[in-house]
Parts: C-alpha cells; structure tokens; sequence
C-alpha cells in the first residue's frame, strides 16, 4: 500500500510487474484487478472543468456572497 502512494506505478501492468521482480510473486491481468478491488485501491482522478466556466463571474460571487 505504502508503495501504492507513490507517482511511479500509475497501471496495473505497471504494478504486476513490480510485483514480479521486487516479490517474486505471479498474478494474471484478472488477478491484479481483484486485488487490487479487494484492496479498495482506485484510481484517483480530478473532477473535469466546464471549458466555458466563468472565472470573473465566480470570483464576483465569492467576494460578495454572505458566509
């Protein structure tokens, strides 16, 4: 897990072979993606941004919104 958290293993292709040379241990494509879900490890990925988002606007309603 600890090495999961780290930027260098962003694929499970990435991860098996890992798993492979640092372990010595064996797992399939499937094998990989059930422990992996088993794990509850996934794919962190950022929320999309509206092309057409109207930055002045937002910073408008920021300053002048009651908290």
């Amino acid at each position: 897990m600890q090495r999961l958290d780290q930027d260098d293993i962003a694929t499970q292709g990435q991860l098996r072979d890992w798993l492979k040379q640092e372990m010595g241990i064996s797992y399939s494509q499937p094998g990989i993606s059930v422990l992996l879900s088993r794990l509850k490890v996934k794919l962190k990925t950022g929320r999309p941004v509206n092309v057409r988002k109207d930055v002045v606007g937002e910073t408008t309603f920021k300053k002048t919104s009651v908290n």
